[in-house]
Formats: C-alpha cells, sequence, structure tokens
C-alpha cells in the first residue's frame, strides 16, 4: 500500500520545525557576537536580537503543539554537502523532505527579516 499523501499544512509545519533551531542559533550566535563586540550601542542591537530570538521561540513552540496536534514526529536528519534530508512520520505514514543549504540561508533571512521588521527589498538599506 502506498505511503498516504500529507498535506500542504503538513509540510508548512515540518518545514518549520526544520527551520526554527536553525534561527535559534543564528540569532543565539549573533547576539554573542554583538556583545563582544566594540560597537558603542551593542547592548541595544543585542536586546534587539533577543526580541527577535524570544519572539522565533514563541513561534517554535507553536509549531511543537501543531506537530502534535497532527501527529507529526520528526525521527531523523540526514546532514549532507549540499542539503539535508529530514525523515518524519505523519499519522503512521513515513515521508522525506529535502532542502538544500542555500535555500536554508534564504528562508532563515527572509524570517529573521520578519521578526526584526526588516523589508528587504528596500534598496535604501542595503548595507
Amino acid at each position: 500500500m502506498p505511503a498516504k499523501q500529507y498535506n500542504n499544512d503538513d509540510t508548512k509545519i515540518v518545514k518549520d520545525a526544520i527551520l526554527f533551531p536553525y534561527i535559534l542559533d543564528v540569532l543565539e550566535r549573533d547576539i554573542q557576537v554583538i556583545m563582544a563586540s566594540n560597537a558603542k550601542m551593542n547592548s541595544v542591537y543585542a536586546r534587539l536580537l533577543r526580541k527577535a530570538q524570544n519572539d522565533a521561540t514563541t513561534s517554535f513552540y507553536e509549531v511543537k503543539n501543531r506537530m502534535r496536534n497532527a501527529g507529526i514526529k520528526i525521527f531523523e536528519e540526514i546532514r549532507e554537502k549540499d542539503a539535508f534530508t529530514t525523515k518524519f512520520v505523519v499519522r503512521g505514514y513515513q515521508h522525506e523532505f529535502k532542502m538544500f543549504w542555500s535555500h536554508l540561508k534564504i528562508e532563515i533571512q527572509t524570517r529573521l527579516a520578519a521578526y526584526l521588521e526588516v523589508d528587504l527589498t528596500d534598496k535604501k538599506t542595503d548595507p
């Protein structure tokens, strides 16, 4: 019997569950870098990132609850040179989700911009 297809909501939940740990790691690393820097207002910048981190943590808990309610369990992550594969179960059926590292980076940038309320299309704010 073929594996039962999961729906788009299930895919979004799994993708979010994969992304949030990376988002939180990036924010934590950046907070540490900023606090160790000689920037005059490093505590202000760190607070902005800490707020984004708190918001992302809240969203991650919501994703975990959605996973539990939808019967989704991630049971394996395989990291490769160009991509990673996540194996998961949805209501008893096994599936795989593959994401390239380049796509992950774009997703993280997009999500961080949303948490920090930064418009990535605004050319006036380009570094």
